[in-house]
């Protein structure tokens, strides 16, 4: 039997890289109505958690389930976890076995992304966290860090014994949380943990990822949604 999965969409106001970008048309559409869209096309329930609904309301963009988030979990500084669990606890009468978080600001996220991301949960783990493998360039062995304006090797400040000044090819590889979705079992997130302590990675490839961090970025995805329209 297929697991039940509640989706949730927290998108938030107030954004300081790309102002209003959860709730700005990309190519028509917002982004979070493209992350409802895609939700709700895997996953047996989807909400929307929002501390601005209006906004996804007035022009007829959504008319689904949805959460108005409390004032002091709208706050940039709240870690989503805290956010999640909320909404997950106010929508406990529904059967669901797992929740998916879909972040708005993954305009490439398609419908595969989110049930390969539920299907690798199946096989016995906590959870699962899309990553996406960071260039050789910024590999942790490459890093450097500026303290009192001199510079520094980044993993010996952090107490490691490993050499900053590795050549490209040995540097340990590492991959980066890129939010196209995360899912956790019922029971861990209740728990009080979004992980768990057996947390499967699902890699993503580069060009199927596309965070909205900056303005660049959005002129990036309009270039891309644009291309994959005509």
């Amino acid at each position: 039997m297929a697991m039940r999965t509640l989706a949730l969409i927290p998108a938030r106001s107030g954004s300081k890289g790309i102002p209003n970008k959860d709730f700005r048309p990309l190519c028509g559409t917002p982004p979070f109505a493209r992350a409802v869209r895609v939700a709700s096309e895997v996953c047996n329930w989807t909400c929307l958690v929002s501390d601005r609904l209006g906004l996804a309301l007035a022009n007829g963009w959504y008319s689904g389930m949805t959460l108005l988030e409390p004032d002091h979990l709208a706050e940039d500084s709240v870690p989503m976890r805290e956010v999640v669990r909320w909404a997950a606890r106010s929508l406990e009468a529904l059967a669901y076995e797992a929740v998916v978080v879909v972040q708005p600001t993954q305009p490439l996220r398609t419908p595969q992304h989110v049930s390969r991301s539920i299907a690798l949960l199946e096989d016995r783990w906590d959870s699962v966290v899309s990553v996406v493998r960071l260039p050789r360039s910024i590999f942790p062995d490459r890093l450097v860090a500026i303290r009192d304006g001199q510079l520094e090797m980044f993993l010996e400040r952090q107490g490691s014994t490993h050499l900053n000044d590795a050549v490209r090819q040995l540097a340990r590889p590492a991959w980066a949380r890129d939010g196209t979705v995360y899912v956790v079992r019922r029971s861990v997130l209740e728990s009080g943990s979004l992980y768990g302590t057996r947390c499967r990675p699902m890699e993503i490839p580069r060009g199927e990822t596309l965070p909205l961090d900056e303005p660049e970025d959005w002129v990036r995805a309009e270039e891309i949604l644009r291309r994959a329209a005509r």
